[in-house]
């Protein structure tokens, strides 16, 4: 998600924070762990850096070629969507042991890619919220196709490996969760919604489905939950953090979300009873 925001600047404290004197990650837009490292990573929409934290404390930065959206982890190294003020958006991709550059893809005439997430054959999805398109790229052969160019403003992607399906949220008033069926090439509404600007879609292991919702005036922002076969959705969380991209750890057994605003990240734990 990239939007011109007023930001403020918030002194609170959450489920995971740095210390007052410690640097805080600027504008953090999404959000990854590494769960053999213990580690998170955070992108920045304001500096050509990717935040390394551990223990509450970050511990290095990746030094890049421009701001960042999604960012994702695959194979041991960490894929990143970044945006120029021109065309043709890329995707790099960065060793988690040595944090160089070993993944390099330009994706012509690209607006803005976002969101990114990965299947488990080596493919990895992108969003280019501005073009209204969905490419999959071939990790192995660096080469990409448009999967689907039918959402408007396309932002959050969760790959559901037991339904072989893409899930996909847009970001407009009221905001739909597509299903792509990766098999059959087929684009479906999954849920139609009254929510306003959708961002992160992600699931846990009950397969329930979390978004996150900014508000029309992009100064609130909430997490919605999903449960199958229910077309209500319940508020999960709700603050002016600027909660952008989500993701589930199952090792942690939380959702994790990058606020924006608050230049932090949170980690909810859910109720696994």
């Amino acid at each position: 998600m990239k939007n011109t925001f007023k930001f403020v600047y918030l002194l609170i404290f959450i489920n995971i924070t740095f210390s007052a004197s410690a640097q805080k990650p600027k504008g953090p837009e999404s959000i990854a762990y590494d769960a053999k490292t213990k580690t998170y990573y955070l992108s920045s929409i304001y500096e050509n850096l990717i935040y390394e934290v551990k223990n509450d404390t970050i511990t290095n930065k990746i030094v890049t070629t421009s701001p960042s959206l999604g960012i994702g982890i695959y194979n041991n190294i960490l894929y990143a969507a970044h945006n120029y003020k021109s065309e043709d958006d890329q995707i790099k991709g960065y060793d988690l042991t040595t944090k160089k550059e070993v993944f390099f893809l330009t994706i012509p005439k690209s607006l803005q890619l976002n969101d990114i997430e990965f299947d488990q054959k080596g493919n990895l999805f992108v969003t280019d919220r501005k073009d209204d398109k969905v490419y999959q790229v071939d990790l192995h052969n660096k080469t990409y196709t448009i999967l689907t160019s039918e959402i408007k403003t396309p932002n959050g992607l969760y790959f559901d490996q037991k339904q072989n399906r893409l899930l996909i949220c847009n970001t407009v008033e009221k905001s739909t969760i597509y299903s792509y069926d990766l098999s059959k090439k087929i684009l479906s509404s999954l849920y139609t919604t009254e929510l306003p600007h959708l961002d992160g879609i992600t699931m846990d292991t009950k397969r329930n489905i979390y978004v996150s919702s900014w508000s029309l005036d992009w100064k609130e922002s909430a997490i919605f939950k999903f449960i199958p076969n229910n077309n209500t959705p319940i508020i999960f969380l709700k603050n002016n953090k600027g909660m952008a991209d989500i993701t589930f750890s199952k090792t942690l057994k939380s959702i994790l979300i990058a606020n924006i605003y608050d230049n932090l990240f949170i980690k909810e734990p859910l109720n696994t009873k």
